[in-house]
């Protein structure tokens, strides 16, 4: 009867706790989400067949066809400190959890000890009695040796009454998958960095292949010049011009070339390659024989769905979640804890020859609380509550941020394909009126500057003489010597060494 009562309470103790488990100390948890926009202001790409999927897990650089960002995201995934951070976080956050799920579990631990010793009696007076009184033996051997051993298994379990295990163990979970998450856009950070310099630095190789051609370009203006103004036909202002001129293409030059040369340091840092390898990878033509990578024609997903995959979002998520729990946990703290204690211990005693053992064992309840904290609980759970109003706000945040990041790249994009368009058809207008100024040019016609911003201007910068110190029977040119050449119709010119050599630049009339 007594084994029969024993056995329904131990049952019922564990029974209570499951059902006392259920129950929470705080409301649930509120829609702590910020609106997101029902589509983008700027719908560029919407006739685009396929729909672009936020860059999370496939290989999106793919798209892009260029070996170089291939292999240098391959690099820089298997080998980067920063990677290797986010990742080291992510065990931590793991560990975390593992801990907080092991309170769920029983405890036991184990003491033992064991020792030998040595008593020395005096007179043989010393208490034998307690050792059945064998006097002889003592008066014997005056030095009493013996041993002793325990050993004290114990097991406890904490019933979870008010939750508090189980929030923890929420916590530890939402803050790891907020760890995932943040490394997940880090990796995507690494990946988009990498595609960014690679196509940046192509387009840099080619503006130094541009500027290389407009130095040379100004070179031969500039050798042009200085054989005309020998011939007394320019100024000496043409050849400061033309000096000035190419000392401006040589600078820009070489700020194009400061450019490129960081973004080759940039992709060693990124990748972990040597400067030799990048610079290799980089030079690999593209297919076609293409200047540029092109990504294939994509259509923006809607606001809902990019932002739900996130990863910057999903970790502020997660950590508003996180804080909401701690919240449950800080009001737990301040409840009593109910533990359930078992305990078996056994000790052994040996002495002149004898051996006395002792078995105990003990199982029960226990109860403790505090009941006077001057108010730290209190302080806690208000803590608790600030910081889950912070991981609200860096939501917000967090949402409004990715949605001007997104609107942001949807009008660069549309800039560009404008500025693109535009650009094709200043090109073409130049190419028209490059060989329509050739052909003038060959049919004996002055020919005349396709520069955009053209403007007349004089050839040189000297005063014209006064009409009355001009000599009869002469000709004054701007720029020129006097002649004593007489008046007879129009002036003939020269034919333009400098345009039969570089049509691209004209003599400009006067």
């Amino acid at each position: 009867m007594l084994s029969s009562t024993f056995s329904a309470r131990a049952w019922a103790i564990p029974g209570l706790s499951l059902l006392l488990g259920a129950c929470s100390v705080s409301p649930p948890l509120p829609l702590a989400m910020p609106d997101a926009p029902a589509q983008w202001s700027d719908r560029a790409g919407a006739d685009a067949p396929v729909a672009s999927i936020p860059a999370t897990g496939a290989a999106w650089w793919t798209s892009l066809g260029d070996p170089a960002i291939d292999a240098l995201i391959e690099a820089a995934v298997a080998d980067n400190p920063t990677l290797e951070q986010a990742a080291a976080r992510v065990d931590q956050a793991r560990a975390v959890a593992g801990i907080a799920a092991a309170q769920r579990l029983p405890t036991l631990t184990l003491n033992g000890s064991a020792s030998r010793a040595q008593t020395a009696y005096v007179n043989g007076t010393s208490g034998s009695a307690g050792l059945g009184g064998n006097t002889s033996q003592i008066g014997q051997n005056p030095n009493l040796l013996y041993g002793s051993a325990q050993i004290d298994p114990a097991l406890s379990w904490e019933l979870d009454l008010w939750g508090r295990v189980r929030q923890s163990r929420g916590v530890a979970n939402e803050r790891l998958a907020a760890r995932n998450a943040d490394a997940r856009s880090t990796r995507l950070a690494i990946e988009a960095e990498v595609a960014r310099n690679v196509v940046e630095l192509r387009a840099c190789r080619y503006s130094l292949k541009v500027r290389d051609s407009d130095i040379a370009s100004r070179d031969l203006e500039l050798a042009l010049i200085r054989q005309r103004l020998s011939a007394g036909n320019v100024a000496r202002v043409d050849e400061a011009s033309a000096i000035s001129n190419l000392a401006a293409s040589h600078t820009n030059r070489l700020s194009q070339a400061e450019r490129c040369d960081q973004l080759d340091n940039a992709l060693v840092a990124l990748s972990g390659h040597d400067l030799g390898t990048v610079r290799t990878l980089t030079s690999q033509p593209l297919a076609n024989n293409a200047r540029m990578p092109e990504p294939p024609p994509t259509r923006p997903a809607l606001p809902a769905t990019v932002l739900a995959m996130h990863p910057d979002i999903v970790s502020a998520r997660r950590e508003v979640d996180a804080a909401w729990a701690d919240i449950d946990v800080a009001s737990a703290e301040r409840l009593p804890r109910l533990e359930l204690d078992a305990m078996l211990a056994g000790q052994w005693l040996t002495a002149l020859g004898k051996t006395f053992s002792l078995l105990a064992w003990s199982v029960g309840p226990t109860l403790s609380g505090t009941l006077l904290d001057g108010g730290a609980g209190s302080s806690k759970v208000a803590a608790a509550r600030g910081r889950y109003r912070e991981a609200v706000a860096n939501l917000g945040a967090q949402l409004r941020e990715a949605v001007q990041n997104v609107e942001n790249a949807l009008a660069r994009k549309m800039s560009a394909d404008a500025r693109l368009t535009s650009s094709r058809e200043a090109r073409q207008a130049a190419s028209d009126a490059l060989r329509a100024n050739a052909a003038r040019w060959r049919a004996g016609a002055p020919a005349r500057s396709v520069a955009p911003n053209w403007k007349p201007r004089a050839v040189s910068s000297r005063r014209p003489r006064k009409a009355s110190s001009t000599r009869p029977g002469t000709v004054a040119r701007p720029g020129l010597r006097w002649s004593r050449r007489p008046v007879t119709g129009r002036v003939s010119r020269p034919p333009c060494r400098a345009l039969q050599a570089n049509p691209l630049h004209h003599e400009t009339t006067q």
